[in-house]
């Protein structure tokens, strides 16, 4: 048995000699290792396998060689021997290194432009003057947008990670059955089933929301439709309020508001009497429409019976004035019939509208009937600025018209 072992011994010992100085590097699986590698191990069913220890054992190696690689159970994973401490082959990055030392400050810099002085306009602005000579004036202490920096360099590429374990396999179709009678089952392979009438499967999750498209083309307008059908009156409105009365005194026949005046004759007191008004132009009236009419003339009696007095004149038209001012307005009296003693009518008086001596327009009474009893009064004048009381009737003959 003795021999025996020696001449095992003795086989290895030729043989590993044989390889050894057969070539400079070793192959395993391969008679032709690389070369470049002192060991190159080929197999398509095997690996190498390093020594596998725990935490505890590791640590425990008396005095390890620089390079001295072992798989620890408790980490899963590969260690080294660094020369000084053990370190982890394959995992999470370390943390950072010491900072280096600060290099050298570099040139300095051209000045910028800066602000050298603000001034107070007085008026709700501010005038900044810079450092180049230019000048910047707003109405708030907002200065303007700089300009944009520098891009600076991109930063280094950060080592790549650990790569994560895989994923459980997912949920897929494994078999499908037409039933025969219009529906269709679906088997999956974690053993649920789903049957359904048509070949259209569940409904899936909502996905993300795409990013909004770009706002279309304006289209051109539409053509222009046809006119509608004209619709039915709406109903009355309601009665406006009243206007303001008229400047006169009651039971006068004058009026005036706005742009119209009408003035017209009493038709009572004596002749050559009436009725004085004064009216002030509103704000905003420029012009006036006038209406003027003379008094009329009284009736006369003769041998062949009464005779009557002509009706007064009437002016109608338009006279420029000036808002504010004073005009003054007379509207006339109607001629007396006869009387006792007095058997013709007495002649009208005429009216009219004027400024301050200047007349602007007047309508002259009518004539007073005759005593004969033949001639009526001749009618009432229309004039400016002229005798404007009607005559009164004479023995023989109506009285001349104003």
């Amino acid at each position: 048995m003795a021999f025996l072992k020696k001449l095992s011994f003795c086989v290895v010992f030729t043989t590993l000699s044989f390889v050894s100085f057969a070539q400079s590097n070793v192959g395993i699986g391969t008679l032709t290792p690389d070369n470049s590698a002192l060991l190159e191990l080929d197999a398509l069913d095997k690996g190498l396998l390093i020594t596998r220890v725990t935490t505890t054992q590791r640590l425990a190696i008396n005095a390890p060689a620089r390079g001295l690689l072992v798989y620890d159970i408790d980490f899963d994973n590969f260690w080294f021997f660094d020369g000084v401490q053990w370190v982890q082959a394959i995992g999470p990055q370390g943390p950072a290194g010491p900072q280096g030392a600060a290099g050298q400050n570099g040139v300095n810099g051209n000045d910028g432009v800066g602000i050298v002085s603000t001034v107070n306009n007085g008026t709700g602005t501010y005038t900044f003057n810079y450092s180049d000579g230019s000048s910047f004036t707003t109405t708030d202490l907002t200065g303007p947008q700089g300009q944009q920096g520098i891009q600076g360099n991109p930063g280094q590429q950060g080592i790549q990670g650990v790569p994560g374990q895989a994923g459980a396999n997912g949920v897929g179709i494994v078999s499908t059955v037409n039933n025969g009678n219009g529906t269709y089952t679906f088997n999956y392979s974690d053993g649920s089933s789903f049957t359904t009438a048509d070949l259209t499967g569940p409904q899936g999750a909502q996905g993300i929301q795409g990013n909004p498209g770009s706002q279309g083309i304006q289209g051109n307008p539409g053509a222009q439709g046809q006119q509608g059908i004209q619709g039915p009156a709406g109903p009355q409105g309601p009665q406006g309020p009243a206007g303001s009365g008229g400047i006169g005194a009651p039971g006068t026949q004058y009026y005036a508001s706005g742009r119209q005046v009408y003035v017209s004759s009493t038709q009572s007191g004596t002749p050559g009497t009436g009725e004085t008004f004064s009216w002030v132009v509103p704000t905003g009236i420029t012009q006036i429409r006038v209406q003027l009419a003379g008094g009329g003339g009284g009736g006369g009696y003769g041998s062949n019976g009464e005779t009557s007095g002509s009706c007064g004149g009437f002016v109608l038209g338009e006279i420029p004035v000036t808002p504010g001012e004073t005009l003054t307005i007379f509207a006339g009296a109607g001629g007396t019939g006869y009387s006792s003693g007095t058997n013709s009518g007495r002649g009208g008086t005429g009216s009219y509208i004027s400024r301050g001596a200047t007349i602007l327009g007047a309508a002259g009474g009518g004539g007073g009937g005759a005593s004969n009893g033949t001639s009526d009064g001749n009618g009432g004048g229309q004039a400016y600025g002229l005798n404007i009381n009607g005559g009164n009737g004479t023995s023989s003959a109506g009285g001349s018209s104003g």
